[in-house]
């Protein structure tokens, strides 16, 4: 899955699921595209710099977090598909960690530039990055039971509506559960309102 969160005049958030597509990354990424143009139009109004002039203006940036070494490897597939391509001078990086590439569309007249955040922040960390970017602090991620769920079982894990079990939080990458009894508790007390 994927969730983005579009900010210009106003803010739109969306997600996007296996569950719900199996071509989910094309929806997400063509729905980038369809917002560019709305974020594009809000530049215009805000900018002093003429639309005709050759100014990247209609570049849109998308943020991603440590997504060079991993979130776009799953996405290159897509780079040249349906209305959109790459474009090969825009890359940044190597194939296997990319820190920047552009996507330009025959159908919009806007593109958008992935650049990895992380890259170019000062600490690299994803709470420097929300102080950095937002003035925010986002230093709570949370916990998720990631081994859980396999792409074999992950619809009908995600389709339950019981909480997850103790050792299903269970890291085998730390060799041990992140979650203590006593905040396994609250999850599941917190779970019911759900």
């Amino acid at each position: 899955s994927v969730a983005s969160c579009v900010r210009g005049s106003s803010i739109t958030t969306r997600s996007f699921s296996l569950r719900n597509n199996k071509d989910f990354i094309c929806e997400w990424i063509d729905w980038l595209f369809q917002q560019s143009v709305v974020v594009y139009e809000d530049k215009l109004a805000y900018s002093c710099v003429p639309a005709n002039v050759d100014n990247n203006i209609n570049t849109i940036t998308v943020l991603g977090f440590n997504s060079s070494r991993f979130d776009s490897n799953l996405f290159k597939q897509y780079f040249n598909h349906s209305h959109w391509k790459v474009e090969c001078n825009s890359i940044i990086g190597t194939l296997s960690s990319l820190k920047q590439f552009i996507l330009a569309s025959t159908q919009y007249n806007t593109r958008l530039r992935f650049i990895d955040a992380q890259a170019f922040v000062a600490g690299g960390t994803l709470k420097q990055f929300g102080k950095d970017f937002g003035d925010a602090d986002n230093s709570n991620k949370g916990i998720f039971p990631y081994e859980a769920i396999t792409s074999v079982n992950y619809n009908e894990v995600l389709s339950r509506s019981e909480p997850f079990e103790y050792n299903d939080f269970y890291s085998y990458l730390n060799q041990c559960n992140p979650l203590s009894k006593q905040e396994y508790e609250q999850y599941v007390e917190d779970s019911k309102k759900y």
